[in-house]
């Protein structure tokens, strides 16, 4: 990952966490954390970014992906954080 990429990465991750500790029982689509839980500079970050960053967060124990009969994506804070 570049610096640059890494930076992104952070920084989506940071607004991430600071969502989840306002509303720790918050869970949401990719698309849905776009738009509710990210700052408004970071909400143009293109799809393939904030998915390498929720799964940054998903393989580290922070988050858990849970995928609907639907198919849809939902991503919450692990129980164990």
């Amino acid at each position: 990952m570049s610096t640059e990429a890494e930076r992104m990465s952070i920084s989506l991750q940071a607004s991430i966490r600071r969502y989840l500790e306002k509303y720790p029982d918050a869970a949401d689509s990719p698309e849905g954390i776009r738009q509710w839980w990210l700052t408004e500079e970071l909400r143009m970050t293109p799809t393939e970014k904030l998915d390498q960053a929720l799964m940054v967060m998903v393989i580290s124990g922070e988050m858990q992906l849970n995928i609907l009969p639907d198919g849809t994506e939902l991503y919450a804070r692990s129980v164990s954080t």
